[in-house]
């Protein structure tokens, strides 16, 4: 899958979780230390938050960790298997 569907599965997991805790975007965004149109963005998949955001975003949302780990982190191998980066 690519980064630009799994930011869009990723932000779509995330709005359906906000909206099923009834917390609106403006509450998410103070809870986690960012702005509305930057949560806006990444429940949209068109802003790729960085892994300490991700955190935030799993523990205001009582989001499981290992299921975003398995599920949206993705590492980067060259030719002979070593980690380059890790993307998300």
């Amino acid at each position: 899958m690519a980064y630009s569907e799994l930011n869009k599965e990723f932000g779509t997991m995330m709005k359906n979780k906000r909206e099923q805790l009834c917390i609106s975007r403006e509450k998410l965004s103070e809870l986690i230390g960012i702005s509305t149109v930057y949560c806006r963005g990444i429940e949209i998949g068109k802003s790729c938050p960085n892994w300490k955001i991700w955190l935030k975003i799993c523990e205001a949302l009582d989001i499981n960790i290992n299921y975003i780990i398995k599920t949206y982190i993705r590492p980067e191998l060259d030719s002979t298997g070593q980690f380059l980066d890790i993307k998300f």
